[in-house]
């Protein structure tokens, strides 16, 4: 084991390890611990929880070792280039008779802007009244983003209403929460997803509307949203699950019948995780008998295929043996995605998914800075590009951290642009042809106007007989639109 030493304003030393794989070398930077000063304090950390990670932003809540008649507090922490700063603590003033409640296990989102936006609680003490609402820190000062109120009014409506699950970040930078409505005088829920990208609130989605065939009083089980699109549930006696891109709504699969490329049934989904590239699923899966499986499952160029289920060999080592533990700690980033698993050797791991690749990156008994890893955490939004923030737990978890891993060298891009045919077809349709495409391999459809800004419009698996998309020029590709075809090994 060798270490490597690096400055960082954190504290005084920052050791960062160095771990060796097969696949490559990963390097482990501390970013606090139980010996960490907090800023302008002498009082230090007690433990970690919700991390996320964007760039050289990370943000994270702590509670705090309390000093002499001082209470125990926890506070939301963000650190950007290597400056802390507290972004919110428990219990701070809000509107007079009004203070700040704050979730430990929140999502902590992160934005191109260095904003973050969390969850917190509006208590009244007094009244014994807590309501929710989204808060934004963002260069030292903190305010509210939107709360109820500000949906209700959006919605106009007057009857039963409340958050429900939490928030979630796209590529493109929207906030997007989702609230239940209750309608009193049908006795019926309805789903509506809104979203806030700069000063604007709108609606998303509401599940009446959706092109599913979505029956009154049915609403979103299950669904996360990505730049241009939407990949969401319906409950049902079976449960639909759909993806919507641009207005157009694809089914992709029937909880209790098939998810084409998964032998066997879908029993139950517990989540998703999607980009423009790529749909994670954790879901339960029926096999043969009454024997159940949980696992990891991905979308890609019109196909399902698993990444990982309970009973599979586990890289590193022994079978996958609780994948359901903790089916939604995990994080997807553009065509990344990490996850935690138990294995039949007894120990806690974690997971990198790349490209059709699955390699172990955290393992339970691994020597980190001198000491064995007892226990990790990984949450929502904790993968960045190649590096990712996790908790570390050591010696029983009387020593706890937060550190950032570097997964560079496990993350070796096989993606290639292939050469492009276009034909231009009946009407206002074009055909797009890979002029060599390969059987099995999966191709995106890129557009650009301006050959700067590109996004995924398309994707296909190639099978035998070549890869044709087709396309319609709309009045929105303007004057002129670019293409490319994008292959990539799944």
């Amino acid at each position: 084991m060798t270490f490597r030493f690096s400055s960082l304003f954190v504290c005084s030393l920052t050791l960062t390890a160095l771990i060796t794989h097969l696949a490559g070398e990963i390097t482990f930077q501390k970013i606090a611990d139980n010996s960490t000063l907090l800023p302008d304090s002498s009082r230090g950390f007690k433990g970690f929880w919700s991390t996320s990670l964007r760039g050289d932003t990370v943000a994270f809540s702590a509670e705090e070792f309390p000093g002499k008649n001082i209470p125990e507090l926890t506070h939301y922490y963000v650190q950007q280039a290597g400056k802390w700063s507290e972004m919110a603590v428990n219990s701070q003033p809000l509107a007079p008779g009004h203070q700040l409640g704050i979730l430990l296990d929140t999502p902590l989102l992160i934005r191109a802007d260095g904003s973050v936006i969390f969850e917190a609680l509006d208590y009244a003490p007094v009244a014994g009244i807590s309501t929710s609402f989204l808060a934004k820190w963002q260069n030292g000062s903190f305010s509210k983003f939107f709360d109820e109120a500000d949906v209700s009014a959006l919605l106009q409506d007057d009857g039963m209403h409340w958050f429900s699950n939490p928030a979630q970040l796209t590529e493109d930078g929207r906030i997007i929460r989702q609230m239940t409505l209750d309608h009193p005088e049908t006795h019926l829920s309805e789903t509506v997803l809104v979203q806030k990208k700069d000063d604007e609130l709108s609606i998303l989605a509401k599940s009446d509307d959706l092109p599913s065939n979505f029956l009154p009083g049915q609403i979103l089980l299950e669904w996360s949203a990505f730049r241009d699109g939407l990949v969401y549930s319906k409950l049902t006696n079976n449960t639909q699950t759909y993806r919507l891109q641009n207005s157009e709504a694809i089914e992709i699969g029937t909880a209790g019948n098939s998810f084409p490329g998964i032998e066997g049934p879908i029993f139950m989904i517990t989540s998703f995780k999607s980009s423009q590239r790529l749909i994670v699923m954790s879901a339960v899966h029926q096999l043969g008998g009454n024997n159940q499986a949980y696992g990891f499952y991905g979308w890609s160029g019109g196909h399902w295929f698993t990444i990982a289920e309970d009973g599979m060999e586990a890289p590193g080592g022994g079978v996958y043996d609780d994948l359901f533990a903790n089916p939604v700690i995990a994080s997807l980033d553009n065509d990344s995605f990490v996850f935690e698993g138990l294995t039949s050797l007894g120990v806690q791991r974690a997971f990198l998914y790349h490209q059709g690749v699955v390699t172990p990156i955290l393992t339970t008994g691994q020597v980190i800075d001198g000491s064995p890893l007892s226990s990790f955490s990984i949450f929502d939004h904790s993968l960045s590009g190649s590096r990712m923030v996790f908790t570390a737990s050591f010696a029983s978890g009387a020593q706890r951290a937060v550190y950032v891993a570097d997964l560079s060298s496990l993350m070796t891009d096989t993606s290639r642009q292939v050469p492009v045919n276009i034909e231009v077809a009946a009407g206002s349709k074009i055909n797009l042809t890979a002029a060599d495409s390969r059987d099995g391999y999966t191709y995106y459809l890129h557009r650009s106007t301006d050959l700067k800004d590109w996004s995924i419009v398309d994707q296909k698996t190639a099978a035998s007989g070549g890869l044709l998309f087709e396309r319609e020029v709309k009045a929105a590709d303007g004057d002129r639109a670019f293409f490319r075809i994008e292959e990539v090994k799944r």
